[in-house]
């Protein structure tokens, strides 16, 4: 877990910890809608590590408070958005450091345009673009 007290960041933007769950996989493969509910029923930023045979991979997804007009989920629950995995590397491959960020809003920000960066898609942001605007047109390709 990632949190104020062990990263020395303030929480900003309703993030208070980021957790990172390993999950060990019987097969190669999980489907996204385990990894959706482990996210629904944890009310904080997930990243998770799965590794299988000597290999890892990282899957995230971009988690936002309800827009208040839309109606797009239950009071107080946070809207998973569109998941991004990296490809499978061996477990011993070096990580990437965290990156450098003023508070834990940006942290997470940071973490996942490195995380989307790292998928299949190679998503950069465009100039100006926020990070909704990055997964959105993650969702869109």
């Amino acid at each position: 877990m990632l949190g104020s007290e062990n990263v020395n960041l303030p929480a900003r933007s309703g993030i208070k910890e980021i957790q990172v769950f390993e999950i060990a996989l019987k097969t190669g493969e999980l489907r996204e809608d385990v990894l959706r509910t482990i996210d629904r029923a944890i009310p904080s930023q997930l990243f998770f590590e799965l590794t299988f045979q000597g290999q890892v991979r990282f899957a995230a997804a971009y988690k936002r408070s309800p827009l208040a007009a839309s109606g797009d989920t239950v009071a107080g629950q946070l809207v998973v958005e569109a998941y991004f995995q990296t490809p499978w590397q061996p477990t011993a491959a070096p990580r990437l450091p965290l990156p450098v960020a003023l508070d834990l809003g940006g942290l997470y920000e940071q973490m996942l345009r490195q995380h989307i960066l790292a998928s299949p898609l190679g998503l950069r942001s465009r100039a100006g673009e926020t990070l909704a605007e990055t997964v959105e047109r993650g969702k869109q390709i």
